[in-house]
C-alpha cells in the first residue's frame, strides 16, 4: 500500500493507491505534503487498478444508494461516500485517473458549498485573477511551444466566498505541472471569441449566468447539486464584471481585458 498526501485549493487529501505505478501518476500530478498534516484530511481517496475498458464514449450513469453515490464511464467508476468523507476510484488507465480526479474534486467542492471547477484560462494582471473562457480558438497563454491551445483545455479552481471571489492554481489544467495553491481575487470575467475586429461588450448577468454554467465541470446527478452551482454562479458575476470579447489576433486578447 502506497499513501501521499496532498493539497487541492484549501482541502487536504490523502491518497492510497496499491499500485505505484498509480501512486506515481499522483505524485506527477499533485504536490506531496512533506509531512502528515497537523488537521484532519478533507478526504481519503482510494485507487484501484483493473478497472473497464478503454474509453470510447463519453457516456456515464450516475446512481445513488443508501450509503453511497456510483459515478460510472467506460474507463472508470467512482464510489463516494454521502458525506463525501472517503472515495473509491476504480481505474483504467493514467488518463482515467486523472479524469476521475477531477470527477471526484468538482463534485466534493459543490458538495461542500466551497466552489467549483471550470473549463477556462486564468491571466493575473496587478494580482487580480481575470477569467477568460468560452468560444476563444487562441489561447493568451505565452505558451511558445503551442501558442494555438485552445481556452478550453483549461481547468480553473474558484473559490465563492463571503469575503472575496478567488481563483486558485489549479494542478488539473493540462499546460500544468505541480501548481502550488495560490490565489488571487477575481477582477473580471471574458468570453472570448476570434471575430474580424477587436471589441469588447459588457455582458448581463442572466447571459453570463447561462453562459458560464455551461462551462462548470460537474455531473448533474441531482437538483440539489444544480441548485447550488446556480447560487454559487450568482454570487460570482455579482462580484466580478463580465464581458464579450471579439478579437483578431491571439496577442489583441490583452490589450481587451486591460
Amino acid at each position: 500500500m502506497h499513501k501521499i498526501y496532498t493539497n487541492i485549493g484549501e482541502h487536504i487529501f490523502e491518497v492510497t493507491a496499491d499500485s505505484a505505478n498509480f501512486m506515481n501518476l499522483v505524485i506527477r500530478q499533485f504536490t506531496s505534503l512533506k509531512k502528515i498534516p497537523d488537521r484532519p484530511v478533507d478526504m481519503v481517496v482510494h485507487i484501484h487498478g483493473g478497472y473497464g475498458t478503454p474509453l470510447v464514449t463519453s457516456d456515464f450513469s450516475i446512481t445513488e444508494q443508501a450509503r453511497k453515490l456510483l459515478f460510472r464511464r467506460d474507463d472508470y467508476l467512482i464510489d463516494i461516500d454521502p458525506d463525501y468523507y472517503s472515495a473509491n476510484l476504480y481505474v483504467y488507465n493514467g488518463p482515467a485517473l486523472r479524469q476521475a480526479f477531477i470527477s471526484l474534486y468538482s463534485s466534493f467542492i459543490v458538495f461542500r458549498n466551497w466552489g467549483f471547477l471550470m473549463h477556462g484560462e486564468c491571466v493575473v494582471d496587478n494580482g487580480l485573477a481575470h477569467l477568460l473562457c468560452g468560444g476563444g480558438s487562441l489561447s493568451i497563454s505565452d505558451d511558445s511551444e503551442n501558442p494555438s491551445r485552445p481556452v478550453s483545455e483549461g481547468i480553473v479552481l474558484i473559490k465563492i466566498a463571503s469575503e472575496g471571489i478567488r481563483v486558485f492554481d489549479s494542478p488539473f489544467d493540462e499546460a500544468a505541472t505541480k501548481r502550488n495553491s495560490r490565489s488571487n481575487l477575481i477582477g473580471s470575467v471574458h468570453f472570448i471569441q476570434q471575430a474580424f475586429q477587436n471589441k469588447q461588450m459588457k455582458a448581463g448577468r442572466t447571459y453570463s449566468l447561462l453562459r458560464l454554467l455551461d462551462a462548470v465541470f460537474y455531473w448533474p446527478h441531482s437538483t440539489e447539486q444544480t441548485r447550488r452551482v446556480i447560487t454559487m454562479l450568482r454570487r460570482f458575476v455579482q462580484a466580478a464584471p463580465v464581458y464579450s470579447n471579439y478579437f483578431q489576433k491571439r496577442e489583441e486578447i490583452k490589450e481587451l481585458i486591460s
